[in-house]
């Protein structure tokens, strides 16, 4: 009874082609050459994903996290697109929530762990991207923050130390 039902269901499933029914010509070609190779993209990856990177790019290619986004990549040397990077690190978080989740922590360790998840790709592409740019300028040290400027009162305090020690304190 099951291989029946089957082979119905897949009868159906052939004959439903834009409306009409094939010839038995048409379902004999169809059962010798057997299933159809899924189209692919140059690079590996599904047809139906890059409909899914097309619209995010659409959607968010003109937003300034856009753009630092697109830089970290090229500091990176990443060769994917940012909606690539951006979807995998989303979908990194979910997956380390629904993790903890299954592990039996609630509230916010869950939510720790999604932040984590989605900020680890980001992270290692900014490693990635500070470590190209030493390469680049031939130190062996990622290359450090310049320094910032010295808060307003300790400004004034070195000015009167310096003028005091010049004689012309007040």
């Amino acid at each position: 009874m099951a291989p029946a039902l089957i082979l119905a269901l897949a009868l159906v499933a052939l004959a439903v082609d834009g409306g009409r029914w094939p010839s038995r010509a048409e379902l004999a070609r169809a059962l010798e050459e057997g299933p159809r190779p899924r189209p692919r993209r140059r690079r590996g990856g599904l047809l139906e994903l890059d409909a899914i990177y097309r619209a995010t790019e659409r959607r968010l290619g003109r937003t300034t996290a856009w753009r630092l986004a697109e830089r970290l990549g090229e500091r990176a040397g990443v060769r994917s697109s940012p909606a690539e990077t951006l979807l995998s690190s989303a979908g990194a978080g979910i997956g380390l929530a629904v993790a903890a989740a299954a592990a039996g922590l609630t509230g916010p360790p869950v939510a720790l762990a999604l932040l984590a998840g989605a900020g680890a790709l980001p992270a290692v592409l900014h490693v990635r991207g500070r470590r190209r740019a030493a390469a680049a300028c031939g130190a062996s040290t990622p290359p450090a923050r310049p320094p910032r400027s010295a808060p307003s009162w300790a400004r004034r305090a070195r000015r009167r130390t310096r003028s005091a020690a010049a004689g012309g304190g007040r």
